[in-house]
């Protein structure tokens, strides 16, 4: 009668340890979904951002389309004038290129950006499914618990 009463009262006390593990995978849980949310609007800012940034590299290229054509305009006055308008051409191109550079690398980060939003989207979803599954565990008095680790010990049947 006694080994029954002990493993009654070690059956408890295992539930009530289970329940307080469950509690902070619970805590824990929670605490993804925030962060993975956190991750989210984080990266649609950077998202908006890199947009900013492909407009204003569109904005530099056709700045710079444009200063090269008056830079050729101007080579027809003399000779002198010509030779620096040649030297401000090809810095131009030079800036062109690099403008397009930087465009092709402000939309690769965009790619990049959408990626990890897509990303943290997913991890927000599995967040979820795994509280929705650790919720699934309850006690008679409501107390949510579950077994922690394996091997933590024997577990008496009851029938």
């Amino acid at each position: 009668m006694e080994q029954v009463a002990k493993e009654v009262d070690e059956g408890t006390q295992l539930s009530q340890r289970a329940g307080k593990a469950l509690e902070e995978i619970m805590t824990a849980v929670n605490q993804v979904v925030n962060q993975a949310q956190d991750v989210s609007a984080a990266s649609q800012q950077m998202a908006a951002g890199a947009a900013e940034v492909v407009k204003s590299v569109e904005n530099i290229s056709a700045v710079t389309e444009q200063s090269t054509a008056a830079t050729q305009q101007m080579s027809a006055n003399s000779g002198e004038v010509t030779k620096t308008v040649e030297q401000i051409s090809a810095i131009s191109e030079e800036n062109a290129a690099a403008a397009e550079e930087v465009s092709a690398a402000a939309q690769e980060q965009n790619a990049s950006v959408e990626e990890m939003s897509s990303s943290a989207q997913q991890m927000s979803a599995l967040a979820v499914d795994l509280q929705n599954l650790v919720s699934q565990f309850k006690t008679e008095n409501g107390n949510v618990e579950a077994m922690v680790g394996a091997g933590s010990g024997p577990i008496a049947e009851t029938h």
